[in-house]
């Protein structure tokens, strides 16, 4: 990175100070532009999307039934296996083998 650094001196050195000027001008530019940009995850800094589930980073999947998904994972495994067939289903749905329709419309665990 210093020898970069060290050649890219060597060669804005050898422009007249009006086009060093203009140099220093378009970095900075690029400079702020970067810094302003909202990050974005690189394949290796993307979340593990199980961890997602679980709650271990921010998500934006809706809650089922407020249930949390540290409190039932697997709910949201099986939720995330059905795809968009699970969008706006009760935790009854998803998994009838856990979950039954209470009297009051709420979901039951049944274990």
């Amino acid at each position: 990175m210093r020898s970069n650094v060290a050649h890219l001196r060597e060669l804005a050195q050898q422009l007249s100070p009006r086009e060093q000027l203009e140099l220093i001008q378009t970095l900075a530019e690029l400079a702020r532009d970067r810094l302003e940009a909202p990050a974005k995850p690189t394949p290796d800094e993307a979340p593990d999307p199980v961890l997602e589930l679980v709650g271990a980073f921010a998500h934006t999947a809706a809650l089922i039934d407020d249930i949390a998904p540290s409190a039932d994972p697997d709910l949201y495994l099986a939720a995330e296996a059905l795809g968009p067939e699970a969008e706006g289903k009760h935790a009854w749905e998803i998994v009838p083998a856990r979950y039954v329709r209470g009297p009051d419309g709420c979901p039951v665990r049944k274990d």
